[in-house]
């Protein structure tokens, strides 16, 4: 694999970092590169703060972004229809046939009426089962929210370093968030 500018990172802290731009899930590319599931969180951790590591991670998104013609405009555009979106407009009321035994050996069908997510909507949501009935689980907004901040830098934006060796994460604040997704949006509208 193509290492960065004559890097020192091992083929597992290679592949951790192209496992990491997939879904900014730090805990997840651990594991996908091979790290054991029950340290993955912690090596996760450990390989995040090294510079060498967040230098590559920069570079492959650039990388990728070129690659692809794509500024995150696409994400943008996702993540604003699935936060702007009401979540009544998003289910279809549907009648099910429910068939019932009777204890005298009998049937009994009645029709049930539920709730489900539309079809354009259903990449919002995940199935689950509880207490042996299908249910929708809505996609977390906030992630969603991060993962965008994550592709557009915002996060990036708040690293200070110090003699030039050592990265400190700054608090990110709310105010400079709402800027950076307010430009990206004015871009998405131009």
């Amino acid at each position: 694999m193509a290492k960065l500018n004559g890097s020192n990172l091992t083929d597992k802290q290679d592949m951790f970092c192209r496992e990491y731009i997939v879904d900014f899930n730090a805990t997840q590319a651990a594991i996908r590169s091979g790290y054991s599931k029950k340290t993955a969180r912690q090596q996760a951790d450990v390989l995040l703060t090294k510079l060498d590591i967040q230098e590559y991670i920069t570079n492959l998104i650039n990388e990728r972004k070129e690659h692809t013609k794509q500024d995150g405009i696409d994400v943008v555009k996702e993540i604003q229809a699935y936060v702007n979106v009401d979540p009544k407009d998003m289910f279809e009321e549907v009648e099910e046939e429910v068939v019932k035994e009777l204890p005298n050996g009998g049937n009994m069908t009645f029709l049930n009426k539920t709730h489900k997510p539309k079809p354009e909507y259903m990449k919002y949501f995940k199935a689950k089962i509880v207490h042996g009935k299908l249910s929708w689980e809505m996609w977390n907004k906030e992630k969603f929210i991060d993962m965008l901040a994550k592709c557009e830098g915002v996060y990036a934006a708040n690293k200070v370093e110090m003699s030039g060796t050592m990265t400190i994460e700054a608090g990110t604040q709310l105010i400079e968030a709402s800027e950076k997704l307010t430009q990206a949006l004015e871009r998405l509208n131009k």
